[in-house]
């Protein structure tokens, strides 16, 4: 049994999480200013069972040494919003606040009166987290759960030549433009894009020089859970 009380209770919590839906109702998150877009990604990641289970088995305490500390009470903060989220109706509590959360990141209250990009917020929160479980020497479950791959291939149409680029992804950025649902925006993703005329494919080899080639991007590997982001200005 861990002997500092932070281990302990967490010990504990791991040990009283529902694996299934409980009765509890569900509980919505205070807007402090302007963080909606932080309120509705937090509640989606809260349902994930295995993005939640990742966050409380993080080593966390009240005591840590300097270099620690930042990662530490992320984690900290983090551990305690998703368990009141999940039982804070038991103890008759209506709505669940962040201040402790984003005091973590070191915002204040200018900062979350700024409205910020759900997508960058994402990458930060996911990177946070993964220096937190790289410190205590733990699997990156982040990457398990979120990381793709796609290969971008680009093929010459007139001379024998290609190339290959491989990406990983955390999240996808689809066009949302002319497309009616996210099936029609996936395929729009794939889509071969012609490159010709002043838009050439300089295949900077020599022998060949600027070709007009198809390039097109392909899924190497989905991940467990993927994050789609609609972007509009395509």
């Amino acid at each position: 049994m861990p002997s500092c009380p932070n281990a302990i209770a967490a010990t504990l919590l791991l040990s009283l999480l529902p694996s299934h839906t409980t009765s509890a109702a569900y509980l919505g998150l205070r807007n402090q200013g302007n963080t909606c877009y932080m309120n509705s990604l937090l509640q989606s990641l809260h349902h994930l069972p295995e993005f939640r289970r990742a966050i409380y088995s993080i080593p966390t305490s009240l005591q840590s040494n300097a270099s620690s500390a930042t990662e530490n009470l992320f984690a900290l903060a983090l551990q305690r919003l998703f368990f009141q989220l999940e039982c804070g109706e038991l103890v008759g509590a209506s709505e669940v606040g962040t201040e402790q959360l984003t005091r973590s990141f070191g915002w204040t209250r200018a900062d979350v009166m700024v409205q910020q990009d759900v997508q960058e917020f994402a990458r930060m929160l996911c990177d946070a987290l993964q220096q937190s479980m790289r410190a205590h020497g733990m699997r990156d479950a982040v990457a398990e759960l979120f990381e793709g791959r796609t290969s971008s291939v680009t093929r010459c149409t007139r001379v024998d030549f290609s190339s290959e680029k491989e990406e990983r992804f955390y999240d996808l950025s689809l066009p949302v433009q002319g497309c009616r649902s996210l099936h029609a925006a996936l395929r729009q993703f794939v889509h071969a894009e012609q490159l010709c005329g002043a838009n050439q494919y300089n295949t900077r080899d020599p022998r060949f020089g600027k070709q007009d080639a198809r390039r097109a991007t392909r899924f190497k590997s989905l991940p467990p859970v993927l994050q789609v982001n609609l972007d509009e200005s395509r």
